[in-house]
């Protein structure tokens, strides 16, 4: 692993998309892990209604991958995936900011449908960037970084609970702002990110 850290750093697009693929998959991890907890402590939802929200999102999920795979064809890769996770945004902001609980139910769609276009449009954008004799390597990086990913995620949304622990639920909306900060930055380090075109060989 250290020698394919090493090397990743030598394909200067796809060491700064390995970047921001760990700052926006952290945030986006954490707050699908926490989004139970976050329902049932704010909005009042019960064990069945989760069950039922899961439904939902798996439901609209299948349809987010259906619709990037077509999107990436069309715009690319980088573009659908800095659309998608604009999506995200909406979706943190929405769930930040909604005291109607049933308005959560359009943010679980969202979740579904945004979660499958971020897996469809993040690899296809991995196979534009990676070297073709590193495919592999570069996939297994890939795969490592997300679950190194979640840990930056729930410090930051344990630490702010902990910090405004006396604001009670309000506290749980400030901890998914603070993910959204996170979220930007990916986007931010995303943005320095050359698309090759698909004939174009990958990498530096």
């Amino acid at each position: 692993m250290e020698a394919t850290l090493r090397r990743v750093q030598q394909y200067r697009n796809l060491f700064r998309f390995i970047i921001a693929r760990f700052l926006y998959v952290d945030a986006i991890s954490t707050v699908t892990s926490f989004m139970a907890v976050y329902t049932v402590k704010v909005l009042g939802f019960t064990d069945n209604m989760n069950q039922a929200l899961f439904v939902v999102g798996a439901a609209f999920a299948v349809l987010g991958g259906a619709v990037a795979g077509r999107v990436v064809d069309r715009i690319g890769p980088k573009r659908t995936l800095t659309a998608v996770l604009l999506l995200w945004a909406v979706v943190l902001l929405g769930a930040a900011s909604t005291f109607y609980r049933p308005a959560f139910w359009g943010i679980g769609a969202l979740v579904g449908f945004s979660l499958a276009s971020l897996w469809t449009s993040d690899r296809v954008f991995l196979l534009r960037l990676a070297p073709p004799e590193r495919l592999g390597e570069f996939f297994g990086l890939f795969g490592v970084i997300g679950k190194l990913s979640a840990v930056l995620g729930p410090l930051l949304w344990g630490g702010t609970l902990l910090a405004l622990e006396g604001l009670g639920q309000a506290s749980f909306r400030v901890a998914i702002l603070v993910l959204l900060l996170l979220l930007f930055a990916g986007i931010l380090v995303l943005r320095g990110v050359r698309e090759p075109k698909p004939s174009t060989e990958a990498g530096g």
